[in-house]
């Protein structure tokens, strides 16, 4: 269940943070062919909320749970990876959306 919470978290946290600091801040546009309102302030803000979600469910799930292990520097490498994937798996569904049918 912990790895479940996990994955699907951090990959909210990213979008969520990416959309409200983009819309907020955002000025330089990431990829306008395909997104014309994803900027590049909030590709970064997604991002670190997937890596900083990522460590405090680790360190919630370590403190209560006897059979989850992930250490700090896993927790950070997986989030890290949590915030790429949850961006590329939504620049590509926006891709796959603009696509000529």
């Amino acid at each position: 269940m912990e790895w479940v919470l996990i994955a699907m978290l951090p990959t909210f946290a990213c979008d969520t943070a990416a959309y409200f600091i983009g819309k907020k801040f955002g000025k330089h546009k990431l990829i306008p062919r395909v997104s014309p309102n994803k900027t590049w302030e909030g590709a970064i803000a997604g991002f670190l909320a997937a890596i900083g979600i990522t460590v405090l469910f680790a360190f919630i799930f370590l403190s209560i749970s006897d059979t989850f292990a992930l250490s700090f520097a896993n927790a950070i490498v997986l989030g890290c990876a949590i915030g790429v994937i949850a961006q590329l798996g939504t620049y590509y569904a926006l891709e796959l959306s603009v696509l000529p049918e």
